[in-house]
């Protein structure tokens, strides 16, 4: 039974720190600094993929889900095509240029052949920036 098994079809998003790992992600940043990420994307829809990646800077309230998204313009914008089986890891840099309780939301999006539909596929960081 297990040599018929095959897994997916799915796609995974992470987020990782500036070591590229998962956790340790900065909480606190100065007013007018980078913070460095990256987005991992991973392939197994059994097919080449063509993902469109958004990533929102948010109030830190704003409630974020499958169903429930930011739809206006997003802060920037990446597409990547990825083999099955593959990944591929995508430098994120973001800068807060006044001080607030941010949510840093990075939504994942798939091509259907015309369009990108959203997969509710998405990760999210609360970010305080300060002055220092």
């Amino acid at each position: 039974l297990m040599s018929y098994w095959k897994p997916g079809p799915y796609s995974l998003i992470a987020l990782l720190n500036e070591n590229k790992e998962l956790g340790g992600y900065p909480n606190e940043v100065p007013v007018n600094s980078t913070v460095n990420l990256y987005i991992y994307i991973e392939n197994h829809e059994n097919k080449l993929e063509l993902y469109e990646i958004k990533v929102y800077v948010t109030n830190s309230s704003f409630i974020v889900n499958s169903t429930n998204y930011p739809k206006g313009k997003p802060y920037l914008v990446f597409y990547d095509l990825i083999k099955n089986n593959q990944n591929n890891t995508i430098p994120l840099n973001v800068t807060f240029n006044k001080p607030g309780n941010y949510k840093l939301i990075i939504l994942l999006y798939m091509c259907n052949g015309s369009d990108f539909i959203y997969t509710g596929l998405y990760n999210q960081l609360y970010i305080n920036s300060t002055v220092k």
